[in-house]
């Protein structure tokens, strides 16, 4: 490690104190005796200088920060140089803490507030990617807010300039687990829109309070991320309104592709975001931070007014389903609201009385398709209340308060109701003429409920428990209607081809569209499908290999030939050392990778052919003879060497 240089001078900066420190380097506060202004020092520890990698990737960190110039990024001074006996980078000072510690201390709330500090983020990416540089390492720890108000993103130390469009990874996984990108664990080519994926796992964490990804190990987690295995936001946390949920939603999609091309595309939705809330990014970023608490109550009290009024608008428009975006968010905050709930009921019982018939074409399909979307209103309310009623019992439970839900006080209950009728709870008229949806409040306790209609009555005996969700209580008074008897549409034979898909070295599972199911299993040799025309979507799998999805269009010409190969790239192995200390360095494969913190637990990938590799593993450790072995590495297999003490 570096000696504490807490007292000294290092050239003409005098170090101060220190202010925390990582596996590469410590961090000071010192001051600039000529200019005499307080500057923060990045001093990178001795036992790393001696090595090449390290060295390169701290002289990274100095040129990419020294070509950027954004009021979000951490502004670079001065640079010891390659050459210099004790390397250092000097950077403005920022008074304040890592997002990360003002993170743990208290979340972003409303959830609304998490899009201010995402667009500033979001600004500096975009600078950084407009000047051909991608960041690689995004995550709370490497984000400064100050206590004046001020972002900074900072810790360039594994980025990488591109020269082309894209980025292979060879060696090793870099950047933090948690906010990795899919294609930096599979070893695919990489781009700027890997940040654009761990832009969207610090959004999920700001907006719900929680990471999604997580796993009980490092491989558990990785694992996760790879197959983008997470809970949407809005089911973590009930109060994120769909809007914010789904620019979220997309910039975690699995495949770069299906994300955001680019950080100003996403930036371009969040400020259409906070033009709705009538939030300033600058003055309402320097608010939040100056005073979270302060900020969060003001813009919650303003929010239900607010999301009301998006609501009625967006009704004027007939943009129905956003319009129960916004009212939905309006229960969130204002349970009560009658104002709201009346229009939901309005608007739940406009479209059950109107069913509209979607009629397909009958050259592709020749099927009517008749959508009933009366339901939708009731579900997601119902469903975004009784998710509610348990975050909110479980958070007041928590703080101990006396008023939470339990056995001393009275409960939410929702009643979904089929038809009209009169509603009596316990014998007691509780509403004339309800339909749809009716809540009332009841101690814990078992309960009876009867729905008189005109035609019908329904009573039945429900339990409200005392923790956990309530359950919906399902009323149904409606006469069945007689539906007139509609002939089935004529059958339509569809035109067809035979394709045949050839794969290229490795077995296949072949999946047709959304067909669970697979059309054809292990296939070695080429194997025929008769297709119909148009276009289709197919899935090949070998578990020792990466998934291949490609889609085919089936025409008189397409494709030509009628032979599709099918290339399959092999998974990479897993190396895990065990037993080395910091400073050793690991090759295989011809790659290079130092064992410290950030490496020690995490694998080393090494590219794999097709069939069993043999590779030299050497452990070089300073001051030791070096390890070397001979392993047998395989497709998608992980391999352990474990160091003899």
């Amino acid at each position: 490690m570096t000696a504490g240089l807490t007292g000294t001078k290092l050239g003409r900066y005098e170090i101060e104190r220190e202010l925390g420190q990582g596996g590469m380097s410590v961090v000071y506060r010192a001051t600039d005796t000529q200019l005499r202004r307080p500057v923060a020092i990045k001093v990178m520890h001795r036992f790393l200088a001696e090595q090449p990698e390290a060295r390169e990737r701290f002289h990274r960190e100095a040129v990419a920060v020294a070509r950027l110039h954004h009021p979000h990024i951490i502004e670079i001074f001065d640079y010891s140089g390659e050459d210099a006996d004790q390397s250092y980078i000097v950077t403005e000072l920022v008074e304040g803490e890592a997002l990360s510690a003002m993170l743990r201390r208290q979340p972003i709330v409303p959830p609304e507030a998490s899009l201010l500090l995402a667009r500033a983020i979001a600004a500096a990416l975009s600078h950084a990617h407009s000047q051909g540089i991608i960041h690689r390492d995004l995550k709370p720890e490497n984000i400064l807010v100050g206590r004046d108000g001020s972002l900074k993103l900072t810790d360039f130390g594994i980025a990488r300039m591109l020269d082309t469009n894209t980025l292979t990874i060879t060696g090793t996984l870099l950047g933090s687990p948690a906010y990795m990108a899919p294609e930096y664990i599979d070893g695919a080519a990489t781009d700027a829109r890997a940040d654009i994926f761990s832009f969207g796992t610090m959004f999920y964490q700001l907006a719900s309070g929680k990471l999604p990804f997580e796993g009980p190990t490092p491989h558990a987690l990785l694992k996760r991320i790879a197959a983008c295995e997470y809970q949407p936001p809005e089911y973590v946390n009930p109060n994120i309104h769909a809007g914010l949920a789904r620019i979220i939603r997309k910039c975690l999609a699995r495949l770069p592709e299906e994300r955001y091309a680019t950080v100003e595309a996403l930036i371009k939705e969040l400020d259409a975001q906070l033009a709705r809330l009538e939030l300033d990014a600058a003055k309402g970023l320097t608010a939040l931070l100056t005073d979270p608490t302060a900020f969060g109550l003001e813009l919650a009290t303003r929010l239900p007014q607010l999301y009301l009024k998006l609501g009625k608008a967006n009704l004027k428009a007939k943009q129905n389903g956003r319009a129960v975006e916004d009212f939905d968010r309006v229960l969130s905050l204002d349970p009560h609201n009658t104002e709201v709930r009346s229009l939901l009921k309005k608007l739940a019982r406009r479209r059950r009385r109107r069913r509209v018939a979607v009629v397909a074409s009958s050259s592709l399909i020749g099927t009517i398709v008749v959508t009933l979307v009366g339901s939708y209103v009731t579900e997601a309310w119902l469903w975004s209340q009784a998710q509610r009623q348990a975050a909110a019992q479980a958070q007041a439970e928590a703080a101990g308060d006396q008023n939470a839900p339990g056995s001393a006080r009275k409960r939410g209950v929702a009643f979904r109701i089929k038809g009209t009728g009169d509603l009596y709870v316990n014998d007691h008229l509780e509403k004339r003429r309800v339909s749809l949806v009716e809540t009332t409040e009841l101690p814990p306790g078992k309960h009876h409920v009867r729905l008189v209609g005109s035609k019908r009555t329904m009573t039945q005996t429900f339990t409200v428990p005392e923790d956990g969700a309530v359950p919906i209580v399902e009323l149904d008074v409606s006469v069945t209607e007689v539906k007139p008897v509609v002939p089935p549409p004529p059958v339509v034979t569809l035109k067809s081809r035979t394709v045949e898909f050839k794969p290229a070295g490795m077995w296949v599972t072949a999946y047709l569209d959304d067909n669970p199911e697979p059309v054809v299993k292990n296939a070695m040799k080429t194997f025929p499908l008769t297709l119909a025309y148009g276009k289709h979507r197919l899935r090949f799998v070998n578990d020792r290999a990466q998934l291949n999805e490609m889609n085919v269009i089936v025409s008189d010409t397409e494709p030509p030939g009628g032979v599709v190969p099918v290339r399959m790239v092999p998974q990479p192995a897993k190396l895990y050392i065990k037993g080395a200390p910091d400073g050793a360095v690991i090759d295989v494969a011809g790659r290079r990778v130092p064992v410290d913190q950030w490496t020690r637990d995490e694998p080393i990938i090494v590219r794999m052919d097709i069939s069993p590799t043999d590779y030299d593993v050497t452990v070089a450790v300073p001051g030791r003879v070096d390890y070397k072995r001979r392993l047998q590495f395989t497709a998608g297999e992980s391999q352990t060497l474990t160091l003899e003490p």
